[in-house]
């Protein structure tokens, strides 16, 4: 199956060079593959495996703690506007 690297790249916010995109898309290719064989198989029969570690209700205790400033929050952003993080639409055509 046909990968668009660039497509994937540019939705994950990743530059890639050349070599990579090479690299990648046929990386991601053969996984696709593979997929696809794993959807021929019959599991009628198979029991759905939700977890297997047979823990039950493994959680941690919800702390509150010291809020982030605004400064914070945002300091890994790679666009802002008046304190707002700026995307771009992930279904837009550009």
């Amino acid at each position: 199956m046909a990968v668009d690297i660039e497509k994937v790249a540019k939705l994950a916010h990743l530059p890639l060079t050349d070599t990579e995109k090479e690299m990648f898309s046929g990386q991601l290719s053969q996984i696709i593959t593979f997929i696809e064989k794993l959807n021929t198989l019959n599991l009628e029969q198979v029991e759905p495996t939700f977890q297997v570690t047979g823990k039950i209700n493994a959680s941690r205790i919800d702390m509150v703690g010291q809020p982030l400033s605004a400064e914070e929050a945002t300091q890994n952003a790679p666009n802002l506007q008046d304190s707002y993080i700026v995307t771009k639409g992930v279904f837009e055509n550009e």
